[in-house]
């Protein structure tokens, strides 16, 4: 697995004006917006998730980059997204990782739980438990 690609780039527009001036500082914030990082997603990283899942919750679909709040003028972030189908519940999901954080979500979770975590085993821990729980709800609806 490539450690180096988990990691990934964030710019905040208060730095870039400090360094480069106004003026360059926008150029380079919307140059920054527009390019991901170099190379691909780790998928190895992503196939390694659904390995720690019970075979047959998740399947890999794709993985691409993205920002986490591109609507942002202020800062952004590009993050590894990774998209899950999950067929045991006919639903699809997300997992979003970024410099310090891991975001899952399953399209059919209406649990309001929180979603955001600071370590890997906290989100497959989600994707376990949700799962579970949707498949409990349905079988007795």
């Amino acid at each position: 697995m490539n450690i180096a690609l988990l990691t990934t780039s964030y710019i905040d527009l208060d730095d870039l004006i400090e360094e480069h001036g106004e003026d360059k500082a926008h150029t380079l914030f919307e140059k920054f917006r527009n390019k991901p990082p170099e190379g691909e997603p780790d998928k190895e990283f992503a196939q390694s998730i659904v390995e720690r899942l019970p075979k047959g919750v998740a399947v890999l679909t794709r993985v691409e980059w993205a920002l986490e709040n591109p609507d942002s003028d202020t800062s952004l972030q590009w993050c590894q997204h990774f998209h899950f189908d999950f067929p045991t519940i006919n639903s699809k999901g997300i997992l979003e990782v970024g410099d310090n954080h891991y975001y899952a979500f399953i399209d059919d979770d209406n649990s309001g739980d929180e979603c955001t975590f600071k370590h890997q085993g906290e989100a497959i821990y989600y994707f376990k438990q949700t799962v579970k729980r949707i498949e409990r709800k349905r079988a007795h609806a």
